[in-house]
């Protein structure tokens, strides 16, 4: 049994929980750093503020948030032993180093590749994932995919025979015994936050990473594996960014200048014959995870911005899961008295086709993006895709031709773009058109197969 203190008790807390409820685990005490807090009890143990760690006995600190760079800092401040400082992972690793296998191939090939991936979950970042496995699988290969924290319901719908998905929850720390590393041709790690498992790799295997990540996680990044990140480490993998913005990350906070880009692709699952837009009902949907990231408030803006058009019905749709519940309810409370702003939940990858069939205009107003899918799968449709300036997909788009871009954070800009097209409808089939035609030249799949026919 290990003595620990946990730092952190908000939603982090509370969604792992159940690993700090094990037998082998005692909580000594809490830390918050907000005073309010102090004082009280979680489960008969009291919270203090981090201050209070002189005091306190204990083997680890396990830093419950996803802010564990600022956390680290301030412990590190605090004159506590960097070896004492534990991240959510070592924790699973400690209480549960089990893993299973969520979906077994029925069919088989010589050669394979492993694919390392964030939670599979409905989306961006899965939809690469599993559209790459795809076309691994086309070309020859069977695909192994080991992730954390899936959606099982999501795994259901995979019906490819030539992929298997194991699921270890304790990514990206803890051992990869379970793995035969030697079967494996290639080794791909799908994110920038899962480096410590693509340099440990990198011992073995060819390696290659393919980055999607923000900005954002980077700082985390390098609080947590600063020893994975050398130069001669970083050049044993052959590295991929989906877009100008993933690389302009990589050389800003790791000094990594050798990437090449590689964009995702889309699966064609558009309904034929294409949806004609109609002059008297305009549906804009805005598609993506609900958080400050995905800047859905800004759409709300811009809607309460447009003039009245009272000889066309709009809708406006907001269609993503939850992630961020007190941002979500600050979108609903934008949106009190708009009976036509509506909030949809979440599609299954197999309900996007119809979605995709019912709307006109998709919008991506995030405050970055290192592509945006979603984008891609509006143009795939035909759509009038209108992207925020901070994308990957923006690079790809010429204003009032195969879509529009609007100043990131400009909500008004985004206002004058959408009134732009309510007032010229007649002028959208030629825009959704060329937007497919950028599909069809950048991100379909016989394009991508041809890049990863070259790398693999």
């Amino acid at each position: 049994m290990i003595d620990v203190v946990v730092f952190g008790t908000g939603n982090y807390l509370q969604r792992y929980k159940k690993y700090l409820e094990n037998k082998e685990i005692n909580i000594v005490a809490y830390l918050d750093n907000n005073i309010n807090k102090c004082g009280m009890k979680i489960d008969n143990v009291y919270i203090y503020l981090p201050e209070y760690l002189k005091k306190i006995i204990y083997d680890y600190i396990i830093l419950m948030s996803i802010d564990v760079y600022n956390m680290k800092k301030q412990l590190l401040e605090l004159n506590v032993e960097k070896n004492k400082i534990w991240y959510i992972g070592q924790l699973i690793e400690y209480v549960d180093n089990s893993y299973k296998i969520l979906l077994n191939n029925t069919k088989n090939y010589n050669e394979k590749v492993l694919i390392y991936t964030p939670p599979i979950i409905y989306d961006g970042g899965t939809r690469a994932a599993l559209n790459l496995s795809n076309v691994l699988t086309e070309i020859g290969y069977e695909v192994h995919i080991v992730s954390y924290n899936c959606n099982e319901k999501l795994i259901k719908e995979i019906k490819n025979p030539y992929i298997k998905i194991i699921e270890k929850n304790s990514i990206p720390y803890g051992t990869y015994d379970f793995i035969e590393s030697d079967k494996y041709k290639y080794v791909l790690v799908n994110s920038i936050i899962l480096i410590k498992i693509a340099i440990e790799m990198s011992k073995t295997n060819k390696v290659i990473l393919w980055v999607h990540d923000p900005s954002t996680v980077y700082m985390n990044i390098k609080a947590q594996y600063d020893k994975y990140l050398s130069k001669d480490q970083l050049d044993k993998l052959k590295i991929y960014a989906v877009s100008n913005i993933a690389n302009k990350s990589l050389k800003e906070y790791l000094g990594i200048n050798n990437a090449k880009i590689l964009t995702c692709a889309a699966q064609d699952s558009a309904i034929k014959p294409f949806k004609r837009f109609n002059k008297t009902k305009i549906i804009f949907a805005i598609i993506g995870n609900i958080y400050k990231l995905k800047n859905q408030k800004i759409f709300t803006d811009a809607i309460k911005m447009l003039p009245d058009f009272n000889n066309i019905d709009l809708e406006f749709y907001i269609i993503g899961r939850i992630s961020e519940k007190k941002y979500y309810n600050e979108i609903m409370n934008n949106i009190k008295g708009f009976d036509n702003i509506k909030y949809m939940g979440e599609y299954e990858y197999s309900q996007m086709k119809e979605l995709y069939n019912t709307i006109d205009v998709v919008v991506c107003a995030s405050v970055e993006e290192t592509l945006s899918l979603t984008i891609v799968e509006g143009m795939m449709n035909k759509k009038v895709c209108i992207t925020s300036s901070n994308t990957g997909v923006a690079k790809y788009i010429e204003d009032y031709c195969n879509g529009m871009v609007f100043e990131v954070g400009n909500y008004k800009d985004l206002a004058d773009k959408m009134a732009w097209i309510i007032k010229n409808i007649d002028k959208c089939e030629e825009i959704g058109e060329n937007a497919r035609k950028t599909f069809d030249n950048n991100f379909s799949i016989e394009s991508f197969k041809q890049k990863i026919s070259k790398i693999f």
